[in-house]
């Protein structure tokens, strides 16, 4: 939590030098823009050990654990990735991609062996947004993802070549001053300011009129209640979450396959103690699939092996009491802890339950299970979406689980097109953590482009300046060969996660051989 707020005798001077430089990043060349990056890239890794460090100490984790190196991760790595991936697109000749679906992964040759059969695209709508004129942005931050609000303020900067005020969420203020130094270019630039506190200090933002648009990370509520203050013809942004869904099509899994998925689907729900807005919170399964009880039971058996973890972010306990209140049939998987909370999975849910699941974000670790009532992959398929489209509240991201036996099916594979396609998500993956749509940094990253805003407005991230970027999606394989570095089952993911922020940093040709090497080992 923060301890100091800023004064709004410094408010009122941040703000001041902001407007004064409000159209200094829009008479950058790129060339300088990308030259600011190549500097933020090498901060980061300066700041990242201290960075890493007290993140870990926050949430209750060993930096040198799996969990630690998830954090890592989800922390520096994924900032330091999205600077990379701006800095080359700055650093080539800008592309009016003509296209409308632009493949974004692999872009390079290092790409290829790094993202090993990861393929993704960006989708373009058919209406560009008008570029912002020149101005302050007032960014306020998420408090449960280290990298967040940095590469939200990476986003605003280079993108919308706005220059920006941030205000961090109090539950991770402490990382203000790494940040701060990560972003030093910007800073000393005088197009970056950081302010700390809690409500009041952004409500004084808020109302200042020189902050001509804000961008919003946190929950819908929070979301409505900036948006009904805002003045007129203020810009406004949100990532407000989902109540995210994997869907599983029926298929004849063989057993490496089994516990490949397992670990997958484990790793999507343990990631930063199920506080995520793209933690699974639905998994869709035919009534029908034979090896549904299979593969329930082996997600549990691998669930209790990884144990709880800390309860790090305010009113998870809270949140996990109503969970367990409305849903009287969940079951706690693992050990208990006097500081974590047990992965919980409540079975037995169907599509027409009035399930508070299905409509409420409950942001803990818990899942529900819903089984539809097809045996059939394409009929599934059908039914899944519909499901998902009409019952679930949000539209952030979703993955799509099939093996490729069932995809060449007759008709299954049309189908699995035509679902790509027809998912309201701002991110719909094949075999692949749709975490990976906000971790690529290449893809876009936000709510799908329809509605009125109440479940998130833009995207963030779209590393290739791809223009009227609206959605991602990405395809990967069934299963890899060797186990992907983010699964949280993964040995040696502590080192494979500091030689990737090397390579992004640094890039020496000793980190990416050592990286290759320790990826492709087994384990």
């Amino acid at each position: 939590m923060s301890t100091t707020d800023t004064e709004p005798a410094d408010l009122e001077a941040a703000i001041s030098t902001l407007a004064a430089n409000a159209d200094l990043l829009s008479r950058t060349s790129s060339r300088d823009l990308a030259d600011l990056l190549a500097r933020v890239r090498l901060d980061t890794w300066a700041v990242a050990p201290d960075w890493h460090r007290q993140s870990c100490d926050a949430k209750g984790l060993d930096p040198h654990s799996a969990a630690g190196a998830e954090e890592l991760m989800s922390g520096p790595v994924m900032f330091a990735r999205l600077a990379q991936v701006y800095e080359r697109s700055l650093r080539r000749s800008l592309t009016d991609f003509g296209e409308s679906r632009v493949p974004v992964v692999p872009a390079s040759w290092d790409e290829r062996l790094i993202f090993t059969g990861v393929r993704a695209e960006v989708w373009r709508g058919e209406n560009l947004a008008p570029t912002p004129p020149p101005g302050v942005t007032l960014v306020l931050g998420a408090g449960n993802v280290s990298s967040l609000t940095p590469r939200d303020v990476l986003h605003h900067l280079v993108v919308e070549r706005r220059v920006v005020l941030v205000k961090a969420n109090p539950v991770n203020d402490y990382l203000t001053s790494w940040w701060e130094r990560a972003l030093a270019a910007f800073v000393e630039l005088g197009v970056v300011r950081f302010v700390r506190g809690g409500a009041a200090v952004g409500e004084r933002a808020l109302a200042d009129p020189r902050v001509s648009a804000v961008h919003v990370t946190g929950s819908a509520a929070t979301a409505e209640r900036i948006h009904s203050r805002l003045r007129p013809g203020t810009v406004f942004t949100s990532e407000l979450g989902s109540v995210t869904p994997v869907i599983l099509v029926p298929g004849r899994w063989r057993p490496r396959e089994m516990r490949y998925q397992v670990d997958h689907l484990a790793t999507m729900l343990v990631n930063n103690a199920g506080c995520n807005c793209l933690t699974p919170r639905v998994l869709v399964l035919s009534s029908a699939w034979a090896q549904r009880d299979e593969f329930l039971r082996l997600l549990a058996a691998r669930l209790a092996t990884l144990g709880p973890r800390p309860a790090f972010y305010p009113g998870v306990r809270e949140r996990h009491a109503v969970f367990l209140t409305t849903h009287p049939n969940a079951t706690l998987v693992g050990a208990t802890s006097a500081n974590g909370i047990p992965w919980t999975i409540v079975e037995g849910a169907r599509p027409d339950d009035e399930d508070p699941a299905y409509r409420e974000e409950f942001f803990c670790p818990g899942v529900v299970v819903t089984t539809i009532d097809e045996a059939n992959p394409a009929r599934f398929l059908v039914a899944a979406r519909e499901f998902v489209n009409s019952r679930l509240w949000g539209s952030l991201a979703t993955t799509l689980l099939i093996d490729p036996r069932t995809r060449r099916e007759l008709g299954v594979d049309d189908e699995v097109r035509r679902t790509i396609e027809s998912l309201r998500y701002g991110v719909v993956s094949v075999n692949l953590f749709h975490g990976l749509g906000i971790g690529l940094g290449s893809t876009t990253w936000g709510a799908a482009p329809s509605g009125d805003g109440r479940e998130g407005r833009g995207v963030i991230g779209n590393g290739l300046l791809v223009l009227g970027a609206t959605r991602s999606v990405l395809e990967g394989p069934f299963v890899t060969p060797w186990t992907p570095a983010w699964f949280i089952t993964r040995t040696r993911s502590e080192s494979i996660a500091w030689r990737f922020l090397s390579w992004l940093t640094r890039r020496r040709w000793r980190d990416l051989v050592a990286l290759v090497a320790l990826v492709v080992l087994p384990g």
